[in-house]
């Protein structure tokens, strides 16, 4: 096992693992022209807001640029009262808050290539909102040597789905991909030509939000009292940026968070070494012959390098159990 030190500071920012790695900075002095007709026009750019009845269309070329949560007054659209908003693919991104607190807006219609920049752009909308997401493609953008998808911006922002929403996409095959690129999956996720699909009432528990097994004390060295449990989530920004500065020429696969309690309580360190297994996820199997952790925690970065030779698992050996682990491959 390698160990790097890391300053303190980047790593409480790594540690923000209820973020999206956003790739666009915050906006500043962004301005809205109002030419009338309810239309909002961000200067500089071909940006068009556009309200007609309950509904507000996004169009153009570009980004629906970022605010903090005090200057939500400057979006000139706040209180139109729309339930529906529709954003063209042509827009690349909607920042953070750009529609948050529109307590009325039930449904969104987007295409994949759209970025979502944080967990705050559609905070405190209506309660079980519709995401109907087309396929539209995916772009991509570099975090250091790892590339970040428009969808897994998507998924970023579905993971934790606090509102109750679903996500309806175009295909089986579409929303089973998105339903399972976190472990636990996201919830409610659906198909357009799936006859249960909820176009106007979401389920309480429709499907989704299912937990398998990803990591355990290996059975040679197994302590029942500790309790071992491990999700494939998405990260704040700043582990990726982490995951890219010690990747050397591995390919990055996901990245994992590993937790250890005792009697209820998160452990940071144990009395002694264990082992851990980590079944490596099925579509990140036989990418190569080597599998490695980046692992981050406690001011540091530690290099665990695969200790078996079975393809489908990990096995490394540490007494700092809970971490954020970038899997890794070559």
């Amino acid at each position: 096992m390698k160990v790097h030190k890391i300053l303190a500071l980047t790593l409480a920012m790594a540690l923000s693992i209820c973020a999206i790695p956003t790739t666009i900075a915050e906006a500043k002095g962004e301005t809205w022209t109002i030419p009338g007709d309810n239309t909002y026009h961000l200067d500089g750019t071909d940006v068009v807001i556009k309200v007609e009845g309950e509904t507000l269309h996004v169009t153009g070329t570009g980004a629906v640029p970022s605010y903090d949560y005090w200057s939500l007054n400057e979006r000139p659209w706040r209180l139109k009262g729309v339930s529906v908003i529709q954003i063209d693919s042509t827009i690349t991104s909607i920042g953070s808050y750009a529609f948050a607190n529109m307590d009325k807006v039930n449904r969104i219609i987007m295409g994949t290539s759209t970025f979502i920049e944080d967990t705050t752009t559609f905070s405190k909308i209506a309660y079980k909102p519709i995401f109907r997401i087309s396929d539209t493609g995916v772009t991509t953008q570099m975090i250091g040597n790892i590339p970040y998808t428009s969808l897994d911006s998507i998924a970023a922002f579905a993971q934790s789905n606090t509102n109750g929403a679903c996500y309806i996409f175009d295909t089986n095959a579409k929303a089973t991909a998105f339903q399972t690129m976190t472990n636990p999956t996201i919830p409610l996720v659906y198909s357009a030509a799936d006859s249960n699909a909820p176009w106007n009432n979401v389920e309480n528990n429709g499907n989704g939000n299912v937990v398998t097994r990803l990591c355990y004390m290996a059975p040679d060295n197994v302590d029942h009292s500790y309790i071992v449990t491990g999700q494939m989530r998405y990260q704040g920004r700043a582990c990726y940026e982490v995951y890219s500065a010690f990747l050397e020429d591995y390919t990055f696969a996901c990245s994992l968070r590993i937790n250890v309690t005792k009697s209820g309580k998160e452990i940071s360190k144990t009395d002694q070494t264990y082992k851990y297994i980590i079944d490596i996820p099925k579509k990140y199997q036989n990418l190569g012959t080597s599998y490695r952790l980046i692992g981050i925690g406690a001011g540091q970065v530690y290099i665990f390098d695969d200790m078996d030779s079975n393809p489908a698992t990990l096995t490394y050996e540490t007494d700092m159990p809970t971490m954020t682990f970038g899997l890794v491959y070559k």
